[in-house]
């Protein structure tokens, strides 16, 4: 598979869309990523209030493996 010269479109902000996003970023493509849901944070009247997620530990190894799990606050 060859790696694409032009901009990038992903389809889907969930956490597979966004990690993806990152990793294609770090190879120096310019992505644009798009979601059909509001952020569930600003969708609340303003509140500001934050919303619980849950990670899997596949989800915590795929942050480990791209060397994002380090550079969080989750540990």
């Amino acid at each position: 598979m060859s790696t694409p010269e032009g901009p990038v479109n992903i389809v889907g902000a969930g956490p597979t869309g966004a990690l993806l996003a990152v990793l294609l970023q770090r190879r120096g493509l310019k992505v644009t990523l798009y979601d059909s849901r509001p952020d569930p944070r600003a969708s609340s009247g303003g509140s500001g209030r934050s919303i619980n997620l849950a990670l899997a530990d596949r989800g915590m190894h795929a942050l480990q493996a791209s060397g994002l799990l380090e550079a969080s606050e989750i540990c």
